[in-house]
């Protein structure tokens, strides 16, 4: 893997179209890794009931992703909005390219792989400075699980299934 700061060029020095191009190749190369695929299958099952409780059709869209992690404490403590949006952009991408005609949304399988993006962008942690891609997705995964994200997500989203 790749070190963001490596990968991505700051804020304003590329285009949106380089940037999510960069983020895709960034995906690519992290579903072609077994233990990345691995972890993200564990967590298919827990995503995939959010998904549904935060999307109001087979599909999300940038609210719904951004609510969702505003509800478990990603945005803004982990990640920012322009960051956020850089990676829902990139996933829509995909999908428009998959699914013509449904631009700027998500499937929950790209949802799933955009925790993997969404790790990849967060920052080291100054107490371990060493962290791989699995430990940032399972530390992500963690928060989901001791934060207050499920409190906040059936208080806040009108989709309970």
């Amino acid at each position: 893997m790749f070190i963001v700061e490596q990968r991505l060029a700051p804020p304003g020095k590329l285009g949106r179209r380089e940037t999510d191009s960069s983020l895709m190749n960034q995906l690519l190369e992290m579903v072609q890794d077994q233990q990345v695929v691995a972890c993200l299958a564990g967590l298919f099952k827990s995503l995939l009931q959010y998904y549904k409780l935060y999307s109001d059709t087979p599909l999300m869209n940038f609210t719904q992703f951004l609510q969702f992690h505003k509800d478990f404490q990603v945005f803004p403590d982990l990640i920012s909005k322009q960051k956020l949006l850089r990676i829902f952009n990139a996933l829509a991408e995909i999908h428009q390219q998959n699914s013509p005609g449904h631009s700027s949304q998500i499937n929950v399988n790209l949802f799933v792989e955009g925790f993997s993006l969404i790790a990849l962008q967060m920052p080291q942690m100054s107490n371990q400075p060493n962290l791989t891609l699995i430990h940032k997705i399972l530390y992500l995964a963690e928060r989901m699980n001791h934060g207050t994200g499920a409190e906040s997500a059936a208080r806040h989203c009108p989709n309970n299934r």
